[in-house]
């Protein structure tokens, strides 16, 4: 069943046109053999803007990751790391994240906000100039030969989870999502999954190639370049905190935040399970900050299932 599941994925794919989307009944299409989702959220002609024309700001710093590895979490730490800085600056540079009832940590896809502004460049432009002078995260979950900008930015954050716990978490996000909840059960999107027939690809393909570049990069050192383990986020106090300085660090703002335990007890406060859940009400995506735990996947796998992903870690890594 499964080696069958694999073949009629990859049929599909090879059936797909190399230079165009093929839609899938409005929620899905297809672009280089790789599945995303509908136009909205994936917007070829904006995405092939970026690539030909956008060179990140030396203030940037890109979050990269597979979906449902701790994207949101990471950007939400990210922005409260911010709004310290302007806290204690006031500075109007920072002023982007000052506290806005708690909404100020917005979803930054630079695809969306292109379609957005799609019929006005300048308004894109001046978008990316009142933002120059303070960090601006932009976050992607396009594989590595379709990053969409044209040249590498200073710093990148990428991130990871085990994908066994990340596949249960995608399930769930499907089955949560008005658009595709049509999913069977978790045997069948285990299926998928595992054949990379799901949105962004193949999880293996796709960290095998961010784990070479990450490797790559060690000594050429094009990039500035963060690998943030989801787990380390999650299993207890101790390590997020250690994460939050490390963050802090890393972005270039340890030295202003000048970060004391209150400040960090804020942030971790910001940044709980609880807090981001309240965030997120209303949001298309039902319990879009589900568990956030680890280990879930053993209420879900098969003996089978641990193996075959056991072997295909083998075979990626």
């Amino acid at each position: 069943h499964f080696e069958h599941s694999i073949t009629m994925a990859q049929i599909s794919q090879k059936n797909a046109n190399e230079h165009a989307i093929l839609e899938l009944l409005g929620t899905h299409q297809i672009y280089r053999n790789i599945l995303w989702p509908a136009q909205r959220f994936f917007n070829l002609q904006e995405m092939q803007w970026l690539r030909q024309n956008y060179i990140p700001t030396d203030n940037e710093i890109w979050i990269v990751s597979y979906a449902k590895t701790g994207t949101t979490l990471t950007q939400q730490i990210c922005h409260q790391l911010m709004e310290c800085v302007y806290n204690k600056t006031q500075s109007a540079d920072h002023a982007y994240y000052k506290d806005n009832n708690g909404l100020h940590a917005t979803s930054e896809w630079i695809t969306p906000l292109r379609s957005k502004l799609a019929n006005n460049y300048q308004a894109f432009a001046q978008f990316i100039d009142a933002t120059k002078n303070t960090k601006r995260f932009w976050k992607t979950h396009n594989c590595l030969d379709l990053l969409p900008f044209k040249a590498f930015p200073k710093k990148i954050i990428i991130c990871c989870r085990n994908p066994k716990d990340e596949v249960v978490s995608f399930y769930h996000h499907h089955q949560n999502h008005a658009k595709t909840k049509n999913v069977a059960s978790f045997d069948d999107f285990f299926v998928r999954w595992a054949a990379g027939a799901v949105d962004f690809g193949s999880y293996f393909k796709f960290y095998q190639e961010y784990w070479d570049f990450y490797q790559l990069n060690l000594k050429s050192k094009n990039s500035d370049i963060y690998w943030l383990n989801f787990e380390d986020l999650v299993c207890d106090a101790t390590s997020k905190k250690n994460e939050i300085k490390k963050l802090a660090a890393f972005i270039g703002v340890d030295d202003i935040v000048n970060i004391c335990e209150q400040d960090i007890d804020d942030i971790m406060r910001k940044t709980s399970l609880s807090k981001m859940r309240q965030q997120y009400q209303g949001f298309i995506i039902k319990n879009f900050i589900r568990s956030g735990k680890i280990g879930g996947w053993r209420n879900y796998f098969t003996k089978e299932q641990n193996e075959i992903v056991d072997t295909l870690i083998k075979l990626h890594f």
